[in-house]
C-alpha cells in the first residue's frame, strides 16, 4: 500500500464564494452626538447563507441564528482574526446589519492553521 500524503485541507474554488460583506467593529470612540464610531473592513469571496437555526424543542423553540458567513483561509480576502470577543460586531449583507453570535474556528488538523471561520448571526 502506498503513502497518502496531503498538507492542505481541500476548499471551494474563489469562484463559488462570490459574495462580499461589510465587518463592522467600534473603534472605541465617539461622535459629537454619542454614537459609537465604527471601522469598516470589506471581506471579498466569502460565503452567506441565509438560514434558521434554532434551538430548544416544540413550543420552547428560539432562533439563535438567521443566517451563517463562511470565511476561508485560501479563499477570502483579507483574512481577519475572529475572537471569543468579536462576538457582539457587525456583519453587514445587501444594506443589512447582522450581529455574531457564534464563532467556529475550523483548523487543518496536518498544520493547525485556520482553515476557515463559520459566524452564526443573528
Amino acid at each position: 500500500m502506498g503513502v497518502f500524503k496531503v498538507s492542505k485541507l481541500p476548499t471551494i474554488p474563489k469562484t463559488y464564494a462570490n459574495q462580499q460583506v461589510i465587518y463592522r467593529v467600534s473603534n472605541g470612540e465617539k461622535d459629537r452626538y454619542g454614537k459609537q464610531k465604527t471601522i469598516d473592513t470589506i471581506i471579498n469571496n466569502c460565503v452567506f447563507q441565509q438560514e434558521t437555526i434554532y434551538t430548544g424543542t416544540g413550543n420552547s423553540r428560539e432562533v439563535v441564528a438567521n443566517a451563517v458567513l463562511f470565511i476561508y483561509a485560501d479563499v477570502s480576502t483579507p483574512l481577519l482574526k475572529f475572537y471569543k470577543n468579536s462576538q457582539g460586531n457587525k456583519i453587514v449583507f445587501d444594506g443589512v446589519d447582522y450581529t455574531i453570535k457564534r464563532i467556529v474556528e475550523n483548523r487543518n488538523p496536518m498544520s493547525n492553521d485556520v482553515w476557515n471561520y463559520e459566524l452564526e448571526v443573528l
